[in-house]
């Protein structure tokens, strides 16, 4: 009997062992949808900042300073790339924040790869038209 005993121990013991690996194998693998949700978190709030400052706006009104001024602040671990349109599609609109670094080399090993990415999106209403933006944002 205390052979028996001795045995369900053990599978007691193995069955707890494997189910904290697995939670620790999720937890780990759960990080990088966390990163992505920073991201995506990131983008609304660079684009709600974007129009409450008026800089979408401003776009629209063909004046680009404001909006690029918004962009330069972005931390350049964080490649951002916007594309807003008109209400019937067409393309409006191209701003990033990795184009007009001082350093091209910076520039290319840092942005122009990624694995990656998430698009965030916002509908822009000026007079009566409403222009789309969607940002695209990845770590680089």
């Amino acid at each position: 009997m205390s052979g028996f005993t001795i045995t369900l121990d053990a599978i007691l013991a193995l069955i707890i062992a494997a189910l904290m690996v697995a939670s620790v194998g999720t937890m780990l693998s759960s990080k990088e949808d966390d990163l992505d949700d920073q991201l995506v978190q990131y983008g609304y709030d660079f684009l709600a900042v974007s129009e409450k400052t008026g800089a979408l706006g401003n776009v629209i009104e063909f004046d680009t300073e404001a909006f690029k001024e918004i962009i330069s602040t972005m931390p350049y671990s964080i490649c951002i790339n916007a594309s807003m349109y008109m209400q019937d599609g067409t393309f409006f609109y191209h701003a990033d924040n990795f184009q007009n670094i001082t350093s091209p080399d910076y520039a290319t090993s840092k942005c122009k790869e990624y694995d990656t990415s998430v698009s965030v999106s916002r509908m822009i209403t000026h007079g009566d038209e409403v222009y789309p933006i969607t940002l695209k944002l990845w770590y680089g």
